[in-house]
């Protein structure tokens, strides 16, 4: 199977591994698959009202790891990990194989330019995922959260 075709799954109990090719068609694949994912670890409706922001949140991860990190190349893949635990505290990792952005400038921002057409996700990010960090390098980003 050629690269730009890779779209791999490993999954257990309470741990979900997506690693595929940056093509925006892969984004809304591994979305669906970590909120088929949730769905089956989290039975209770009440709770899944909250899936809206989790989904926000993880789509807008794994799109600027395809579109900013990787720049749409399907030869760099994207890494995706998600892992629950008994309480219902979500842990994810999204790696892109890009050179990273200086996220410490971005830090404190709390607003965005509308008409720019980037840097909303970082205020989505910080809305609905408050307890997120990125590596140094700025191409891994790590998000906590819980649906409860």
């Amino acid at each position: 199977m050629a690269q730009n075709k890779r779209f791999d799954i490993a999954e257990t109990h309470d741990t979900i591994e997506i690693n595929f090719s940056s093509t925006m068609k892969n984004v809304d694949r591994a979305s669906d698959e970590l909120m088929k994912f949730c769905n089956r670890f989290f039975t209770n409706d009440i709770i899944k009202e909250h899936f809206f922001g989790l989904n926000l949140v993880i789509r807008e991860g794994l799109t600027n790891a395809v579109k900013h990190g990787n720049r749409l190349d399907p030869e760099k893949p994207v890494r995706c990990l998600m892992k629950i635990d008994e309480q219902g505290k979500i842990y994810m990792e999204i790696e892109d194989q890009g050179d990273g952005f200086d996220w410490h400038k971005f830090k404190e921002k709390s607003f965005y330019d509308v008409l720019s057409d980037h840097g909303r996700g970082l205020v989505i990010l910080r809305l609905y995922c408050p307890d997120h960090e990125y590596n140094q390098k700025g191409n891994l980003l790590i998000l906590k959260t819980t649906v409860f």
